[in-house]
């Protein structure tokens, strides 16, 4: 109960709504209110770490998605495989000088405003970012863990791609493992979350309390 993958009731427990199985998603709508105040403060301290003239990669995710007000009149070059997140930038937008919105291409994965597949990671790999901002399912003593093959493949390319991976992720995903690996510690910079992690973090990963 206290991890928040199950709710107590009279006489028992049931599987909370916030947390779905392994290797599950839940739609954007549902997850999009879970812990939004711990998200809120997270994406603030994420955009801190934003300079003038950055070309992001921002990853699809309730978390990264909050980055998108704060960055809609900065002059920034944003990537990303999420239409939400490029659909909010352009309607906040107020500045000519403001974000430019690029998406990736690829299939549109159900439920999610995300966009998978080998259209969006050819297009993630043509290209150069100072920063990656990655949302995340889970994390663990060995790294980060997403719920889809298919959204990790996207995320490893946008890696791959940058100068610097940061991760955004609140104090409910530790110990909270998904289907699909998707980063290892040595492979990210920095991790900004609500609140520190259970345990020492590997040297060379920088840890951000928002």
């Amino acid at each position: 109960s206290a991890r928040g993958t199950v709710e107590k009731t009279w006489g028992g427990v049931r599987r909370s709504e916030a947390a779905p199985p392994s290797g599950e998603m839940l739609p954007v709508a549902d997850r999009e209110e879970i812990r939004s105040e711990e998200k809120e403060r997270i994406a603030a301290a994420a955009c801190d770490r934003v300079n003038d003239g950055d070309i992001l990669f921002i990853d699809g995710g309730t978390t990264t998605r909050r980055m998108a007000p704060r960055l809609a009149d900065r002059p920034v070059r944003i990537l990303t495989n999420s239409i939400l997140i490029a659909h909010m930038i352009d309607r906040l937008r107020r500045s000519p000088g403001g974000a430019e919105v690029f998406l990736t291409g690829g299939l549109l994965y159900p439920g999610s405003g995300l966009l998978v597949g080998p259209e969006a990671v050819k297009s993630i790999r043509a290209v150069h970012a100072h920063k990656t901002f990655l949302s995340v399912g889970g994390l663990d003593s060995d790294g980060g863990m997403n719920t889809n093959q298919l959204v990790v493949e996207g995320e490893r390319a946008m890696m791959a791609a940058s100068d610097q991976t940061l991760v955004l992720a609140d104090s409910s995903k530790w110990n909270r493992r998904e289907m699909s690996r998707a980063f290892s510690w040595n492979e990210i910079a920095v991790l900004i979350s609500n609140a520190p992690p259970p345990g020492p973090l590997p040297r060379g990963v920088a840890f951000v309390q928002a």
